[in-house]
């Protein structure tokens, strides 16, 4: 499911839904897998990266009550709705991201 982030309008899409709320920031982090292996003439193991760990994507929003003296527990729900198919789901999804701040990170 692609995730596409529109910062001029301060939208965020997750599918076909716009969440609720005013997207304000996003942070993107990620590590690299290492593995020690042998090399021949060498007694100590040699740290080499073999591939990337899935990135992690931290979106931040604010979310406004609808009407006043309201709350935001529908809004909530929505993203419920979204990223947590169900209460007893334990891995979580994953979603294509796109964004022109990611594709600079390739």
């Amino acid at each position: 499911m692609p995730i596409l982030i529109t910062t001029d309008a301060g939208q965020v899409k997750v599918g076909e839904t716009v969440l609720p709320g005013v997207f304000e920031s996003m942070e993107i982090s990620g590590s690299v897998k290492t593995d020690e292996v042998e090399i021949a003439g060498k007694e100590e193991k040699v740290t080499q990266a073999v591939s990337f760990e899935n990135a992690r994507i931290r979106l931040t929003a604010a979310l406004v009550p609808d009407e006043e003296g309201g709350d935001c527990t529908d809004q909530i729900a929505a993203y419920q709705k979204v990223f947590r198919k169900s209460p007893d789901q334990e891995k979580p999804g994953v979603y294509q991201f796109v964004n022109r701040h990611a594709q600079a990170r390739n």
